[in-house]
């Protein structure tokens, strides 16, 4: 196009400033595509301007996170271990929760808070060996227990018997109870229920 000496001399002033006419050198683009690099979904090319080096570390830092949750949380464990320190503390809440009902049928079934009586118990585990350790433990609280091999998919072992005469008391229960899960936790065990023998 052919331009009058008055345009050249006086050329026209630029646009107004845009912030979305310049970008940080040292920020990623805002475009859906950096988003959802960002998220995880799209791993950065070799051509992105230095940024590969914070997406690794950011991706690395992610993976140990979630493995340390798997090992909390429980996952495919490849140790042998039976529960996790989570779950059981998990099931020591869950036991304490359940005794409100057992208790109830003892006292529907007329077991008073004063009696004694013994109690049929269940435990679980996932070895020979760690049965036979928490029987040995079991025994030496005056308890009347034996292990069974696993009998289903769950490849579970069970330890179940008869306990010494215990109090019945409401306190005393709970406390029985909050003691029988330590002793399984102690040993990769869990303690499962108890009923009225």
């Amino acid at each position: 196009f052919w331009h009058s000496p008055a345009s050249l001399a006086h050329p026209r002033p630029p646009p107004p400033y845009s912030i979305h006419d310049h970008v940080s050198p040292s920020l990623p683009p805002t475009t859906p595509r950096a988003q959802r690099r960002a998220s995880g979904l799209v791993q950065p090319s070799a051509t992105t301007n230095g940024l590969d080096g914070p997406w690794l570390i950011s991706n690395a830092v992610r993976q140990i996170t979630m493995g340390i949750f798997s090992q909390i949380f429980g996952g495919d464990r490849s140790d042998g271990q039976f529960r996790s320190a989570m779950q059981h503390l998990s099931n020591r809440v869950d036991q304490s929760e359940r005794n409100s009902g057992r208790i109830q049928v003892l006292r529907n079934s007329g077991v008073s808070e004063r009696d004694r009586r013994s109690l049929k118990v269940y435990f679980i585990t996932n070895s020979r060996e760690k049965a036979k350790a928490l029987i040995v433990e079991l025994s030496a609280l005056g308890h009347r227990c034996e292990w069974s091999p696993p009998s289903g998919r769950d490849n579970e072992f069970i330890v179940s018997g008869v306990t010494c005469d215990l109090s019945m008391n409401d306190e005393q229960i709970m406390k029985w109870t909050d003691e029988m899960c330590d002793l399984a936790a102690g040993l990769d065990c869990e303690f499962e229920h108890w009923t009225l023998q």
